[in-house]
């Protein structure tokens, strides 16, 4: 891949969109890796090829900062993968139709990162639309929704919506185990929602029975 991306800008000039591609293909693959000062650098590169493309370049540009975000969530840098998606929904929107799925996958990355943060208030209105676009363009049982509607729970717990959010958290861990299994990640995370709802909301009783079900043997010790 480095002698491709080499290849490429010397035959092409560094600016030439070929070049923006093959830089982000690396950085993908060191981030892979683990080596996230090496593929922020290559993302880097190509989001400053793809920002000088005549005529502009929305849909590239806005991947490349969700790629940069994706690596600062990984590092825990939170408020900075905010402002990069921010930027990258703002670029979507001018692109596509408010229900299309990128805007979706967009939204429920920024939602998430506001919620590290510790603002529910920000993050509630940013899941709630998404699981509006998500629930018009997806077929019922998709289990994109369901995570929509289990990172919306965990939302509403922080913010004490109890009854909305168990209703919510109920609802995605049962189409999560029907559609990606019961040790599915997935799966897994909607049950730690549910078990950190209930500790919220003082029911230790149900925190307790959601923590001896089968999806879980794993992490009583944890």
């Amino acid at each position: 891949m480095r002698q491709s991306l080499a290849e490429q800008h010397r035959l092409y000039g560094p600016q030439h969109p070929r070049v923006g591609d093959s830089a982000a293909a690396l950085a993908s693959f060191l981030q892979e890796k683990g080596d996230y000062a090496a593929a922020a650098e290559y993302h880097s590169q190509a989001l400053a090829i793809r920002r000088n493309v005549p005529g502009g370049a929305h849909k590239l540009v806005a991947d490349s900062l969700s790629a940069l975000a994706a690596l600062s969530i990984e590092q825990g840098d939170y408020a900075e993968a905010e402002e990069l998606l921010r930027q990258a929904l703002e670029l979507r929107e001018q692109d596509f139709d408010p229900s299309h799925p990128e805007i979706a996958r967009t939204m429920i990355a920024l939602g998430m990162v506001l919620l590290e943060q510790g603002i529910p208030a920000d993050a509630e209105p940013i899941l709630r639309e998404c699981l509006e676009i998500r629930r018009q363009a997806l077929p019922e049982d998709d289990w994109r929704i369901a995570t929509t509607e289990s990172l919306l729970g965990e939302c509403l717990t922080s913010s004490e919506q109890y009854e909305e959010a168990e209703i919510l958290l109920l609802d995605a861990l049962a189409k999560l185990e029907t559609e990606c299994g019961a040790a599915d990640e997935r799966t897994l995370e909607a049950l730690r929602r549910i078990i950190a709802l209930y500790e919220s909301w003082d029911r230790p009783d149900r925190a307790a029975f959601y923590r001896t079900q089968p999806t879980t043997p794993q992490r009583e010790n944890e």
